[in-house]
């Protein structure tokens, strides 16, 4: 990968996640990415639902390239008569995964407040038995905590604050001098830099993609439907850029592009899998091939269970810590990156 596109993609990936997007709140992301791919003189279709695709040329051999803007993260469910609230996930945000973090309530009405989030006892020293910190929490012990001087239901609800209000996150991203990247959301925002950079590739260098290719921008995946949308109807494949997941027994790693073999409901294609496997061994690209088992799945298995016949592929950047504070490095993306290159080809 060139370093003028690595440094571009890193420069996409400090954007995408100064910009909140915990499902259904799509607008603003989605803005950035039309922008984006206008200014590279592409035509955004959207859907109606939230998400888009553009078609970025090529003939024949029709794939579709899917990456999600949708973060995981938090609802208000209940306003408590102290002033904190108890919130409900979004997507697969559980309780241990948001304990500590820093966060933002965009309310209905245009609001944006500042809050933490906090066990219900949130001093240790105070906590009145041991097994208030040695246990796991839940979510009807762990809190929202505003930033605002408030002591009461009341108080809060003057703020304009209310049940179905979003909560997100603060990524905290961080980026060593060796190369790591530590944030929430790499997935899935690590691989929209990666499509957005090679995007620009493809524009600054004028080069036509080696097959008909469509860039897809789910907005819905993290709840399990991004990829039942905005699938043209002569789609061949449908390649779902997703993270890979580090951890024991996994050979997936930070510095590589993961090849995902099998997911938590469907084996990948095993013919196009393969293809990719001696694809990034032919190019000295560093991969590996993995299985992910047992809470994973991507928006190819949604294109399938939708009823679109379409092979189904997916790989992308590794990343320690998924759903929580995440981590992967420099060199996964620029893999992933010149995967993706390698696979579209060139005419």
């Amino acid at each position: 990968m060139e370093a003028k596109y690595k440094a571009l993609m890193l420069d996409y990936l400090k954007e995408l996640l100064a910009i909140d997007s915990t499902t259904g709140d799509y607008a603003a992301i989605q803005k950035y990415l039309s922008e984006k791919t206008e200014a590279l003189g592409l035509t955004p279709q959207y859907f109606n639902k939230g998400g888009f695709s553009v078609c970025a040329g090529g003939e024949g051999n029709p794939i579709v390239v899917s990456v999600h803007g949708d973060d995981i993260g938090l609802m208000v469910h209940r306003i408590l008569e102290n002033g904190t609230l108890q919130c409900a996930k979004i997507g697969g945000l559980h309780p241990y995964g948001a304990e500590q973090a820093n966060v933002r309530i965009h309310t209905r009405r245009g609001g944006v407040y500042t809050g933490c989030m906090k066990r219900r006892y949130p001093s240790l020293h105070t906590m009145p038995t041991e097994a208030h910190f040695t246990q796991g929490v839940t979510y009807d012990d762990l809190l929202l905590w505003l930033d605002e001087d408030v002591h009461s239901r009341q108080e809060v609800e003057a703020l304009g604050i209310r049940p179905g209000d979003i909560v997100a996150l603060d990524p905290n991203l961080v980026i060593t001098e060796k190369g790591y990247i530590k944030s929430r959301f790499l997935d899935d925002k690590a691989a929209v830099a990666v499509m957005l950079a090679y995007l620009a590739f493809l524009h600054d260098t004028g080069v036509t993609p080696g097959r008909k290719l469509t860039a897809h921008f789910s907005m819905y995946e993290e709840i399990g439907h991004g990829g039942a949308c905005g699938i043209p109807s002569d789609t061949r494949e449908f390649l779902s850029m997703d993270v890979g997941c580090v951890g024991p027994g996994q050979q997936a790693d930070e510095r590589k592009v993961s090849i995902i073999a099998l997911d938590s409901r469907f084996p990948y294609h095993y013919d196009a899998t393969t293809a990719l496997a001696a694809l990034a061994e032919e190019k000295g690209i560093p991969y590996a091939l993995d299985i992910h088992l047992p809470r994973y799945g991507t928006d190819s298995d949604v294109a399938l269970t939708s009823g679109h016949d379409v092979i189904n592929t997916a790989f992308g950047p590794a990343v320690m810590g998924t759903h929580g504070y995440e981590r992967t490095h420099i060199d996964g993306l620029a893999a992933t990156f010149d995967l993706l290159r390698a696979y579209i080809g060139e005419a």
